[in-house]
């Protein structure tokens, strides 16, 4: 819930670019359905909040797969 779309619609917008760059979702959206949404977008981490920090901190540690 941004000022300029949610998470899947700026996921959305870096897919369309092919930047290569990992993402990581950070959501208090418990709603199965929308969270489906992401699937085909493959994010690279989605982290449920409260947000897990040493889930977070081992992603940002780990060397980048491209």
């Amino acid at each position: 819930m941004l000022p300029d779309g949610d998470g899947i619609v700026i996921l959305e917008k870096i897919r369309r670019t092919q930047a290569k760059c990992r993402v990581v979702i950070t959501t208090g959206v418990s709603d199965p359905q929308r969270l489906q949404k992401l699937t085909p977008l493959s994010p690279d981490l989605v982290l449920m909040k409260p947000i897990d920090l040493q889930t977070l901190v081992r992603f940002l540690d780990a060397p980048s797969v491209q």
